[in-house]
C-alpha cells in the first residue's frame, strides 16, 4: 500500500503553476493538471533518456517544490519530537526533507510519465481557508487504459496563497508515511541531529546516482611499428 499511496499521490505535484491566493483550490489543481500534460510533452525524449532522473529532478524543484507546505509537512512528520528541536535543527530538518522529497517525486515522474490526470469539480465556499481536490488518475498502456486509484488532496490557505498539505490514498497520507522512518532514526539516535545526519546522508547518496558520469576519453590508436629496409 505505501508504494501504491507514493505512487499514485506522486502525481499532483509534477508540475508549476502561477497561481496565489485569490486562485480557488479547484483552479488551482486544474492549472497543475494542464501544466503536467505539457511538460511532459516538452520533456518527453529526455525523461525517456539516461538523463530521466535528473531532469526530473530540475522539473520538481522548479515547477513543484513551491506549492508544497514543506513547513508543515515536516512537523507533523517528525511528530512528538519536533517541539524539542532548535531553531537551527528545523531549519535543517525542512531542507533536507525538502531534496529528499523531490527525489522520491523525480523518481516517480520518470516511472510514471504516461499517466493521465483529470481533476474533478469542485465546490469550494468563498472564505474558507482548507478545501479538499479529487483527482482521478488514468494509466496508458499497451492493452489500453486502465483506471488508477482517486487521489484526494488537501489545500490549506495561508499568506502565500493555497498550499498542498496532504495527500491521500486509500486512506493513508503519504507524507505522514515517513513519520514511522523517522521516528526509527530518531529511536535508534536519540538525538534531532541524528534524523538530520541521516537525511543529509540520504541526499548525498541520491545526488550521487544522477550526476553525470564521467565520459571515456579515446585512446589514443597505438601507431604500426616501422621496419627499415633493409
Amino acid at each position: 500500500m505505501r508504494r501504491l499511496a507514493l505512487t499514485l499521490g506522486f502525481w499532483l505535484f509534477t508540475v508549476g503553476t502561477a497561481a496565489n491566493a485569490q486562485t480557488g483550490p479547484g483552479e488551482l489543481v486544474t492549472g497543475i493538471v494542464t501544466t503536467l500534460a505539457a511538460a511532459l510533452k516538452s520533456e518527453q525524449g529526455a525523461l525517456a533518456s539516461e538523463r530521466g532522473l535528473a531532469t526530473a529532478n530540475e522539473i520538481i524543484r522548479r515547477d513543484v517544490a513551491p506549492h508544497l507546505d514543506f513547513a508543515t509537512i515536516t512537523r507533523e512528520a517528525v511528530g512528538n519530537r519536533w517541539a524539542s528541536a532548535t531553531g537551527q535543527q528545523r531549519v535543517a530538518l525542512e531542507r533536507e526533507f525538502r531534496q529528499l522529497l523531490v527525489h522520491v517525486l523525480a523518481r516517480l515522474l520518470v516511472t510514471n510519465r504516461d499517466d493521465l490526470l483529470e481533476a474533478q469539480p469542485l465546490t469550494w465556499a468563498p472564505g474558507a481557508t482548507t478545501a479538499m481536490v479529487r483527482v482521478a488518475v488514468t494509466r496508458q498502456r499497451a492493452g489500453g487504459n486502465q483506471p488508477g486509484e482517486p487521489m484526494r488532496i488537501t489545500l490549506r490557505l495561508g499568506d502565500a496563497g493555497w498550499k498542498v498539505h496532504e495527500v491521500r490514498s486509500e486512506g493513508v497520507d503519504i507524507f505522514k508515511l515517513y513519520g514511522s522512518n523517522f521516528a526509527v532514526v530518531l529511536e535508534r539516535n536519540g538525538e534531532i541531529e541524528g534524523l538530520v545526519r541521516a537525511l543529509s546522508e540520504r541526499n548525498a547518496q541520491n545526488a550521487a546516482s544522477i550526476a553525470p558520469k564521467p565520459q571515456p576519453q579515446p585512446q589514443p590508436r597505438p601507431q604500426p611499428a616501422i621496419i627499415p629496409a633493409n
